[in-house]
């Protein structure tokens, strides 16, 4: 699929302080979110290329 972006997460690497802003983040991201697929290893989320979405993703 063009413009593919990997993200991945490991929970146990964060402070407290980041969880949280992992949780808000993440809430933010629920609602952009444009699909979810089942794939082999987990799941596959599908996001809009906005930049906000962007900032949230890398941020």
């Amino acid at each position: 699929m063009k413009n593919e972006v990997p993200v991945a997460c490991c929970h146990t690497v964060f402070t407290k302080v980041e969880r949280m802003n992992y949780k808000d983040a993440w809430g933010e991201l629920e609602k952009r979110r444009t699909a979810v697929m089942e794939i082999e290893a987990g799941f596959q989320y599908q996001f809009p290329g906005d930049s906000e979405t962007l900032r949230l993703l890398y941020d």
